[in-house]
């Protein structure tokens, strides 16, 4: 790519998707992966948000508590 290329990533308000606005962390990590890192964020309800990167690309997983 040149120094003139320009990237477009959406915007996405994962507060309102997953419904956790407003809600406190209880903990938050950074772990290391063989390819990447993981970031957890527990929240007081005992839900769970990660961000998985690896090979320069993330994704983000919501586990809600049961």
């Amino acid at each position: 790519m040149d120094d003139q290329s320009t990237f477009s990533y959406p915007i996405v308000d994962l507060g309102e998707k997953y419904g956790i606005n407003g809600q406190v962390f209880s903990e938050c990590k950074i772990l290391e992966t063989d390819d990447g890192e993981t970031l957890s964020m527990l929240f007081e309800t005992g839900s769970r948000l990660k961000f998985d990167n690896s090979g320069d690309r993330t994704r983000a997983h919501f586990e809600i508590a049961s």
